[in-house]
């Protein structure tokens, strides 16, 4: 569990909200998350008009991501992507809750199958300081297991304007 509060209130934020779109911008060293979160539990307080956020993580060292499928009765088949295709992958998920959010973990990507579907590191010496673990669940037998090294988080209301430490105080004392 991790002790910085952002990143704790982002950690819960994340457990029970819709993950709407994952987008990696390897130029940024960005990940944007869109996610749709549960009204009582927007930072903004339970009447948000519009109750999505964009998570942005960065920078990021590191991502590792596997997807795979498995038809009824037939073997897990691994599905490799790069990372211009990631938004595509998550949109046919159709917006789940993850089935597993660990932030700050261990995550290790060398256990998770013989290959990735999606690897990529920078050499820059930032992008370190938590690790962020997602798996989401989708129709047709699809799970798609994500990993991201980064140093900062970032919470975005739909506008752009940011929640957080130059923002108002939210329920997750985000302020």
């Amino acid at each position: 569990m991790t002790t910085d509060p952002t990143a704790a209130a982002v950690d819960e934020l994340l457990t029970d909200a819709r993950v709407w779109g994952l987008e990696l911008e390897t130029g940024f060293r960005v990940l944007a998350a869109t996610v749709e979160v549960e009204v009582g539990r927007h930072p903004d307080g339970p009447t948000v008009d519009d109750p999505r956020l964009q998570v942005l993580f960065h920078p990021v060292a590191r991502v590792a991501a596997l997807l795979t499928r498995q038809e009824p009765g037939g073997p897990v088949t691994i599905e490799r992507f790069g990372e211009a295709q990631l938004p595509l992958v998550v949109d046919r998920f159709d917006g789940p809750v993850p089935s597993r959010v660990v932030l700050d973990g261990r995550p290790d990507p060398s256990g998770w199958a013989p290959e990735l579907s999606l690897e990529g590191a920078s050499s820059a010496p930032d992008g370190r300081s938590h690790a962020l673990e997602l798996a989401l669940e989708g129709p047709g037998g699809r799970h798609l297991r994500l990993a991201v090294w980064f140093d900062e988080i970032e919470l975005r209301r739909p506008d752009g304007t940011v929640i957080g430490p130059s923002g108002p105080v939210g329920p997750l004392g985000l302020g």
